[in-house]
């Protein structure tokens, strides 16, 4: 694995880093995002949506729009197989400041299924939907508070049917959950997205997102508050 990230977050099985402040992410024009941690399955990333509702400035990527929960907008969106990951043990990590519409860390979707982790105002979830009649949504949870116009560190952790999230660093919740599907292959995953249950782009993030990251083993409680103490000077936190 090529080192052309921050050497001091942990970089074992990192699947997937997106960091625009990187120029081997992002050159400085276009929308195509490089994954940093190089593997050729997941080569890179793009806008999505309304492509006009995304750029980059300051180093992190800006998603913009604007108007009720049905508005279009752009959003961050790659290809491979991710399946391999979601169905096992995994950890998703990423920067985020919302300014008027939370969006997903990181979405996993295929034909008729999807898996999320979500942020809201006042929470943070992992959802399991059916996107097909009946549409079903499953999902665990735990309650924190989130601000808008503030930058905040968000993790998930899955270790077999326990889900620990946690905040700048520090965990809030641990609950046990049971994924009753498995991702085929040619999933397709998200960043900034919000769907409706038909499987439709209800809205997108408004706001900033900085580095997400994503990997295919259960980080330990050290290694999340490594990734935070690594990059928090970056964002003031």
């Amino acid at each position: 694995m090529a080192i052309a990230y921050n050497a001091r977050i942990p970089t074992r099985d990192l699947l997937i880093y997106i960091d625009v402040a990187n120029k081997k992410c992002y050159s400085g024009s276009g929308s195509t995002f490089n994954n940093l941690a190089d593997y050729t399955n997941y080569a890179s990333a793009t806008f999505g949506g309304t492509t006009s509702y995304g750029t980059v400035s300051d180093n992190v990527i800006v998603l913009t729009g604007a108007g009720s929960s049905t508005t279009t907008g752009a959003y961050i969106t790659g290809s491979g197989s991710i399946a391999e990951t979601i169905n096992a043990d995994f950890t998703t990590i990423g920067w985020q400041k919302a300014t008027s519409q939370y969006g997903e860390v990181m979405s996993y979707r295929q034909a008729s299924f999807r898996l999320s982790f979500d942020v809201s105002g006042s929470n943070m979830h992992f959802y399991q939907r059916e996107t097909t009649n009946p549409f079903t949504t499953n999902s665990t949870g735990v309650s924190t508070t989130n601000s808008l116009n503030t930058w905040y560190c968000y993790a998930l952790v899955k270790s077999g049917t326990s889900y620990s999230f946690y905040k700048n660093g520090v965990l809030i919740g641990t609950n046990t959950f049971n994924i009753t599907e498995t991702l085929g292959s040619g999933t397709a995953w998200h960043i900034g997205a919000a769907w409706t249950d038909d499987d439709y782009l209800s809205s997108s993030g408004r706001g900033h997102y900085g580095p997400h990251m994503h990997y295919t083993t259960d980080l330990t409680a050290a290694e999340i508050s490594q990734v935070f103490e690594a990059q928090r000077g970056r964002f003031g936190v």
